[in-house]
């Protein structure tokens, strides 16, 4: 699986939407949620856990992760999808924001 693209039709677990874009969000104020589906190809369920490593602030100190997702961790049932509610809300204004997510 390491060598199959992300979206590749041939994964045992897939994602639907590959680039969410929040657009432009106001400072401090969450976004409307954007869903993202997994998909569970394989005969037995499966537990996921998404990852969102903390960010940096313009000053260079730590901050909260500015996205968000509904559930962290889940079970997606044999041959079956999932669908989580991401948010973003910005800590700083006129800042691009850019993130991998690791599930």
């Amino acid at each position: 699986e390491m060598f199959l693209e992300n979206d590749s039709t041939f994964r045992d677990v897939s994602i639907q939407q590959q680039f969410i874009d929040f657009n432009f969000c106001e400072y401090g104020k969450s976004s409307e949620g954007q869903s993202m589906t997994l998909e569970n190809k394989l005969p037995y369920k499966i537990e996921v856990r998404f990852v969102l490593p903390s960010a940096e602030n313009s000053q260079g100190e730590e901050v909260k992760n500015p996205f968000s997702v509904s559930e962290l961790t889940a079970i997606i049932d044999a041959k079956s999808t999932k669908s989580f509610d991401l948010k973003f809300r910005p800590f700083e204004p006129d800042y691009y924001f850019f993130q991998i997510l690791q599930c």
